[in-house]
């Protein structure tokens, strides 16, 4: 992870964000992406994905407690590819929003 300045959020016990999720990434269509906790951790992995960024590559990776993560971006077709700092906010069981520094953001809806 990044060494962003940590910040605490507000957490909801026993939260498990492991599952699929849909988002809506600006200038592409909604994407499904893979999340999966390990304790205080998240990866998210692209199911489908884009000229960027293609499906079975990591979208984020970040703490749910702090918030502190980081995003992948990239060219197109994959290139020059890198992890940018990010911020995920937990807005609810239901929905999540993953900040790209200086990239924008993207919500995210679970997937039932």
């Amino acid at each position: 992870m990044t060494q962003a300045t940590s910040t605490t959020q507000k957490t909801i016990p026993g939260l498990n964000l492991s599952g699929e999720w849909i988002g809506h990434y600006r200038g592409h269509f909604d994407q499904v992406v893979k999340i999966t906790q390990l304790g205080d951790e998240v990866v998210a992995v692209k199911i489908t994905g884009d000229d960027h960024v293609p499906g079975g590559q990591v979208t984020f990776r970040a703490n749910v407690k702090t918030g502190v993560g980081e995003g992948q971006v990239a060219e197109k077709e994959f290139r020059n590819a890198c992890f940018v700092p990010g911020k995920l906010e937990i807005v609810n069981a239901e929905r999540i929003v993953f900040t790209w520094e200086n990239c924008g953001k993207v919500e995210f809806r679970k997937d039932d």
